[in-house]
C-alpha cells in the first residue's frame, strides 16, 4: 500500500469516527419535554447508545438510559446540556430564575414562573 493510500485510509477512518461520535452525542429523545411553569423553557432527555443498554436486568429494575438532559428556550435554542447516567431519574425543579436538575443548578436568563 502506498503512503498516499495509507493517508487516505487513515483520513476516512477519522471522518467515520467523527461522524459516529456526532451521532452518539446527539442521541434520541426519550420521554416528553418538561416545560417550565411559564412555558418559556423546557427540558428534554436524550438517550445515548452505551454498553449498559445490553445488560440483562430484571423487569421493573429501571432503565439503562444514559445521556444528556438539555435545556431549551421556547424557540428551541439550546441553552445548556448536562450528561447523566440513568437520566430518567433526573427531575427538573423550576424555581424562579434557577433550574435544579437533581444536585445541579442552572441559571436561567429570565424567571421560569
Amino acid at each position: 500500500m502506498s503512503p498516499k493510500a495509507k493517508r487516505l485510509a487513515l483520513a476516512a477512518v477519522g471522518v467515520a469516527g467523527l461522524g459516529l461520535l456526532y451521532l452518539w452525542r446527539w442521541g434520541t429523545p426519550s420521554g416528553d419535554a418538561e416545560w417550565s411553569p411559564n412555558r418559556r423553557y423546557y427540558v428534554q432527555r436524550y438517550s445515548n447508545l452505551n454498553s449498559r443498554m445490553f445488560e440483562m436486568r430484571p423487569p421493573g429494575d429501571g432503565s439503562n438510559s444514559d445521556g444528556y438532559v438539555r435545556l431549551y428556550d421556547r424557540r428551541g435554542r439550546l441553552l445548556r446540556e448536562l450528561y447523566y447516567r440513568d437520566n430518567l431519574y433526573v427531575q427538573p425543579l423550576w424555581f424562579g430564575a434557577t433550574l435544579w436538575l437533581n444536585e445541579d443548578s442552572v441559571a436561567l436568563p429570565t424567571t421560569s414562573e
